[in-house]
């Protein structure tokens, strides 16, 4: 799994099993953390500052929304995490959205640039050339 110098750019995708995907570390998990640094840059403040695993998916979880069906049968595998279950109402807290968060530090066009790099599901995740194309980038990208 990916594990930066920093807890809180550990992805939701690289933290529910403990060890990381079951395809393991690829440009999704870069992404994802280029989203944490772009919020922590913003404000300085760690985006998803959990103490450990559970905590961290707790808090990624008040902020974006529920864990995938995928996600979630490979952090119901791992057997440290026997009995462990989110609370239905800890998921997608209002006051603490990245929109809620970073509205008043980001403009539009960088809130959805973060929204795309912060896709709970990786395949829906902006790749790096999705990167590029986004509004977020207009006027500073080449044709070529």
């Amino acid at each position: 799994g990916v594990f930066l110098p920093g807890q809180p750019f550990r992805s939701s995708d690289g933290t529910v099993d403990g060890y990381g995907t079951r395809a393991g570390y690829g440009q999704p998990v870069d992404m994802w953390a280029v989203g944490c640094l772009l919020c922590e840059l913003s404000d300085g403040d760690p985006v998803f500052p959990g103490e450990n695993d559970l905590d961290q998916l707790r808090l990624i979880q008040r902020t974006i929304g529920a864990l995938t069906p995928g996600q979630m049968m490979v952090f119901s595998l791992n057997p440290n995490n026997a009995g462990v279950f989110f609370d239905t109402e800890d998921v997608k807290v209002a006051e603490e959205s990245i929109d809620a968060r970073y509205g008043n530090v980001l403009q539009t066009h960088a809130l959805d640039f973060v929204a795309g790099l912060l896709q709970l599901n990786p395949k829906l995740r902006l790749t790096g050339d999705r990167c590029l194309e986004h509004a977020y980038f207009e006027g500073l990208v080449g044709g070529d």
